[in-house]
């Protein structure tokens, strides 16, 4: 392992690496940031969380491999990558890219039935985050300019990156798969770019905001994971926005284009699950993506390709391809009285019955291209120009289209 810009060389075993990898980062810090270079083809044995300061890039260009051992009894939210200065403070310039990451699920769930917060140690509650940086609560204090890029994240209990409070965050050229909540998962970030990034998502999310600002998601390709996992596989959104947390901070102002979805409980969800929007502009811009095979779900009602389940005004879906979804081409399920959303030029070709085996979860009007299951009193829905044809029940429910068009839109 290489170390610059001093030059210090640090020569790891493969027995607790994060040791000598922490003295490079901390040799680093202070001299006032630098790179680290991890050599490979070698994979880094670690029981402990590697932490990395600001001003400070943690790359490899040979092929490094970083494991997390098979005894590791990490609390929950404790990352195998966090913040030198411990989170909410604001970390700053930290560059991570082209490194492997080995989460080794399989081994790990078993370990210790609770931590020393109770928290049963299984998927989706925090074990085991790959990247984890936290600013401060203050805007003011937020992390800021972050970028995680050309990695392989694997088999991982949690996410491959999660972002809170922060501003300026880059996630791109990166592969993932079987990462067993969010793949990337930002809360509170103010201007983000997803985007060149392959996810096999399984159980939460593949892309997830809440509560965030100015961020784009674009030319990403999204599936459902097909591999062997130790999770259950409860269906996942390909990217989901909302607002999921008691913040006066609204989503706004997010750009979803030009991604590849297949599968997921819903390929693009938009969920304000607090309830709190009400008629509020939260302006999301969704168009030019292509979607098939989504909406796949045995247990939810409320699946489609895209799907609306409580959402501000400012909502507009336009130019997207959809083939082959279960449920509705594009689903509004819950919204606040007096809201709009427009919704042209997309061509929804064919849309088949839920899947729901349980009539319990069963919404009873399914199958249709563009379905507003609670009625344009509370959601207007303003369908322009749409192409759909193809479903198994219908074109429109709870909707009356301004025009129709006969044959496929060109964009």
């Amino acid at each position: 392992m290489t170390i610059g810009p001093s030059g210090c060389n640090y020569t790891v075993d493969g027995d607790d690496d994060q040791v000598q990898i922490n003295q490079a980062l901390a040799a680093v810090d202070a001299l006032g940031g630098g790179v680290v270079e991890l050599v490979g083809p070698f994979t880094y044995d670690i029981t402990g969380t590697i932490l990395i300061g600001d001003d400070t890039t943690l790359i490899s260009t040979t092929g490094a491999v970083i494991r997390l051992n098979d005894d590791c009894m990490w609390n929950s939210m404790v990352p195998v990558i966090g913040q030198l200065d411990s989170t909410y403070t604001a970390t700053h310039d930290v560059e991570i890219c082209g490194l492997e990451f080995d989460c080794n699920e399989a081994n790990l769930t078993h370990l210790g039935t609770y931590d020393s917060n109770n928290l049963e140690r299984k998927w989706g509650k925090g074990f085991y985050n790959t990247i984890y940086i936290r600013g401060g609560t203050s805007e003011a204090n937020f992390a800021y300019n972050i970028s995680i890029h050309d990695n392989h994240f694997y088999d991982g209990m949690g996410d491959s990156a999660r972002i809170f409070n922060a501003k300026n965050f880059t996630y791109y050229a990166n592969e993932a798969e079987n990462m067993q909540h969010a793949t990337v998962y930002c809360a509170q970030v103010l201007g983000a770019d997803i985007y060149d990034n392959e996810i096999e998502h399984i159980t939460n999310a593949g892309i997830r905001f809440d509560n965030s600002e100015d961020a784009i998601i674009h030319d990403n390709i999204l599936r459902d994971y097909t591999g062997t996992t130790s999770a259950p596989k409860y269906g996942s959104e390909g990217i989901q926005i909302g607002n999921q947390d008691a913040i006066s901070r609204l989503t706004n102002n997010i750009t979803i284009y030009d991604n590849d979805i297949q599968g997921g409980l819903d390929a693009i969800q938009l969920m304000d699950a607090l309830g709190t929007a009400g008629t509020t502009a939260q302006t999301v811009l969704i168009y030019n993506n292509t979607i098939h095979n989504s909406g796949i779900c045995t247990w939810a009602k409320y699946n489609g390709a895209i799907s609306v389940w409580n959402w501000g005004n400012g909502l507009t879906i336009y130019h997207n391809q959809i083939n082959d979804s279960y449920g509705a081409g594009i689903l509004v399920y819950n919204a606040y009285s007096g809201c709009t959303m427009d919704v042209y030029e997309n061509n929804i070709v064919g849309v088949y019955d839920t899947l729901a085996t349980n009539p319990t979860y069963q919404l009873g009007v399914t199958g249709y291209g563009i379905l507003n299951y609670i009625g344009s009193a509370y959601m207007d829905v303003n369908a322009t120009s749409n192409y759909i044809t193809g479903c198994s029940t219908g074109a429109y429910y709870g909707v009356t289209p301004t025009s129709t068009a006969s044959e496929p839109n060109v964009w």
